[in-house]
């Protein structure tokens, strides 16, 4: 398991570390780049060989926040750290939903301190670089509220519930018949004599 960066109580963290369940030991990883800077909710994907950071950002409440467009992997066959190119990146920003798709690298939403609901992204392609800017999502309208049919005095109230759920419920099965036989009747005995 990989970790890098993330929060500590108010400074975000620029290291990471490995973690090995056979040894039950973490092992730091090499020091990243500088352009990676420190980050906090930042995305993270392992791709069968690199594990590739994206995007977070370094809070810092007095001088305002900066928001990372940048992306960097990690080989730990080998310790190394590669920048991804920037051209034609995805805006900076955090909290945004990132995949590996088997071969691709795609970001979508998130937010940035300016607009808080992203709607674009990017594929990266580490075979046919730089980055594929994805268009803006379109933007739907719900279609209007459907108000209950009227009701005539005296009907039941509207339910939203489908037919099936307002269909009554299946008779009980029928009782099975008795295994003993029935006490015999009183005009079925013999008259005994006093």
């Amino acid at each position: 398991m990989l970790v890098w960066g993330g929060l500590e109580v108010t400074d975000e963290l620029e290291d990471g570390a490995s973690y090995d369940p056979a040894t039950d030991t973490w092992s730091s990883l090499s020091a990243a780049p500088a352009a990676l800077g420190k980050r906090a909710k930042h995305k993270a994907v392992w791709t069968g060989t690199h594990m590739i950071i994206h995007g977070g950002l370094d809070l810092d409440f007095m001088a305002g926040h900066t928001y990372y467009d940048n992306a960097a992997a990690y080989n730990p066959a080998n310790g190394n750290w590669n920048m991804l190119t920037s051209i034609n990146a995805p805006l900076e920003r955090e909290r945004h939903t990132m995949i590996w798709t088997g071969s691709k690298l795609i970001v979508w939403g998130g937010s940035n301190g300016t607009n808080f609901s992203l709607d674009d992204g990017g594929i990266y392609d580490p075979a046919h670089t730089p980055w594929t800017p994805l268009p803006a999502r379109p933007h739907t309208t719900r279609p209007p509220t459907r108000a209950p049919p009227p009701q005539s005095p005296g009907a039941p109230s509207h339910n939203p519930l489908p037919e099936p759920f307002l269909a009554p419920p299946p008779p009980p099965p029928p009782r099975p018949p008795p295994t003993t036989p029935p006490p015999p009747s009183l005009a079925s005995r013999p008259l005994h004599p006093l």
